[in-house]
């Protein structure tokens, strides 16, 4: 199942990659008329199909997809071509199986440049890029927030262990002071009674 799922995204690639060929010229990219706004791709990219396929796919399955999404997006790059599937897809995988902050802003500015290729999309895949692209951006925000409530959870037990160290030398010298106060007191209450037996004999 999986297999078959890749080979349709596979060969919705190649077909995109063809209608992107075909609309170009020889001068460069096939730009609109004035009367027509927009140009649209004949079919749409299988997003829901290929969500499906990352979930199933192993860590090293994962690994390879992303790096031949990477080489599709470099040579659709430079062959300035427009409209391609692929971008869309690693910037999915990269959103979805993130391992650290690094990836997740690279699949933010891989949505934001496919986005700007606003005459090659479909309105489905405009408006699923966007929804994708809002979610990331809210979890990359709480994933900031929180970092900052972690270093100011920080900061404020640091302050507490430094207040708590301040508190207990304090304590630490006023004990000192009662002991200091507790020998004077009984210094001079031995002065003012002594004992009987340093009285003399004869002052009995």
């Amino acid at each position: 199942m999986l297999k078959r799922k890749l080979l349709a995204i596979f060969a919705s690639g190649i077909y995109m990659l063809m209608l992107s060929s075909c609309i170009s010229s020889a001068g460069g990219i096939y730009k609109p008329q004035s009367k027509q706004k927009s140009v649209q791709p004949a079919d749409h990219c299988i997003t829901l199909n290929y969500y499906d396929a990352l979930s199933a796919m192993t860590e090293k399955e994962l690994m390879q997809q992303q790096q031949m999404l990477r080489e599709n997006a470099n040579a659709i790059k430079s062959s300035q071509l427009n409209g391609d599937c692929n971008q869309l897809y690693l910037a999915m995988l990269l959103s979805m199986h993130a391992t650290g902050i690094e990836y997740e802003e690279e699949s933010e500015q891989v949505f934001q440049a496919f986005l700007k290729q606003d005459n090659y999309l479909t309105v489905q895949d405009r408006q699923i890029a966007t929804l994708l692209l809002e979610q990331l951006q809210r979890r990359m925000e709480m994933r900031s927030d929180l970092q900052t409530l972690k270093q100011q959870l920080k900061k404020e037990r640091a302050a507490s262990l430094t207040l708590l160290k301040k508190l207990a030398d304090k304590q630490s010298k006023l004990n000192q002071l009662k002991n200091i106060e507790k020998n004077i007191n009984q210094q001079e209450q031995e002065i003012s009674t002594p004992s009987t037996d340093k009285i003399p004999n004869n002052a009995k």
